[in-house]
């Protein structure tokens, strides 16, 4: 990651230490908008969409970045959101 996206992500990362997680998710889309390879960039917005509960939109930005960077974390990601959907599903029957 070059110097100006290092500090674009770290001040990402203190929105969302801060709480402000749209603010974080904004700076991210700048660093992605230029490049998509920036794996770090992707498992933290995955992580940040999870966190608002939106869990099909993270397995989508794993995906990608499983996809194009070949990323382990995002793949270890997708399989821990499987379980949480089996999980989710139990929770509903009972």
């Amino acid at each position: 990651m070059d110097n100006k996206n290092r500090k674009i992500y770290n001040k990402a990362l203190d929105f969302h230490e801060k709480g402000e997680i749209n603010k974080a998710l904004d700076l991210c889309e700048s660093i992605l908008a230029e490049n998509l390879g920036e794996s770090e960039v992707l498992n933290f917005k995955g992580l940040m969409l999870y966190e608002k509960g939106l869990l099909k939109e993270a397995v989508t930005v794993w995906k990608i970045n499983f996809d194009l960077n070949n990323d382990s974390i995002a793949k270890s990601y997708i399989k821990d959101v499987e379980y949480d959907e089996e999980r989710i599903k139990i929770y509903k029957e009972a």
